[in-house]
């Protein structure tokens, strides 16, 4: 239930956890060689979790469900291009991806526009010489902030950590240790390979500890 508080583990750990099969979901689907529409929607709400999360790590959680509802639509249209028996999760993420990079660079773009009528400064005239508001913040430090309040109860230090990292690393991460995905799981799902998915769950759990660690060192020596 992606409603319910989690926890996300900065323990460094030396090993590995032990390997887990998962089991994804499958139709029989020997006398049909294409989905049908309710084959189609017992798979995507399969997939939904993963599928938010993903879209998540791209554009924050405030789009998230309105991108994966998107990509259910163009999934459909496109049934005809998905092989049955083989990944759909991963079929449906590579989708999601898409969507939500054009989400946000469609996003980018709307404020950049906005950054450039704000901050212009029109030629004084004879009746005037004022000039437009300035806005003072910069578009492109942040295209979309990723929200992480709505669906989870975590610390503002974590959810403050969580975005510095790049969506990669934060699909990774979330997949890992929301849904407890393996990592040839999550290599799939992102079309990366098993060692790089695990390398960036690593190094994405060290720089959150070290982030907040650091944090909690800055907050102890400001305490009088």
């Amino acid at each position: 239930n992606m409603d319910q508080p989690i926890s996300i583990s900065m323990k460094r750990s030396h090993n590995p956890r032990p390997k887990q099969h998962r089991h994804w979901t499958r139709l029989d689907t020997t006398e049909s060689t294409q989905l049908d529409a309710d084959a189609f929607a017992t798979l995507f709400e399969g997939a939904r979790g993963t599928l938010r999360l993903v879209a998540a790590s791209e554009c924050g959680f405030d789009l998230a469900d309105d991108i994966v509802q998107h990509s259910a639509i163009i999934a459909l249209s496109k049934l005809d291009q998905f092989t049955p028996g083989t990944n759909f999760s991963a079929w449906t993420a590579t989708i999601v991806r898409g969507v939500a990079r054009n989400q946000r660079r469609s996003e980018q773009r709307r404020r950049a526009r906005t950054f450039k009528i704000f901050t212009r400064v029109p030629k004084p005239t004879p009746r005037t010489s004022t000039t437009m508001p300035t806005h003072t913040t910069n578009p492109g430090a942040s295209p979309i902030g990723p929200d992480f309040d709505a669906p989870f109860a975590l610390d503002q230090r974590i959810r403050d950590a969580l975005g510095v990292l790049n969506p990669n690393q934060r699909a990774c991460l979330l997949l890992r240790t929301v849904l407890d995905h393996s990592y040839s799981e999550i290599g799939a799902i992102l079309d990366i390979p098993e060692a790089t998915a695990r390398s960036h769950v690593f190094r994405s759990r060290t720089l959150m500890l070290d982030l907040l660690q650091e944090t909690n060192a800055t907050t102890e020596r400001s305490t009088p």
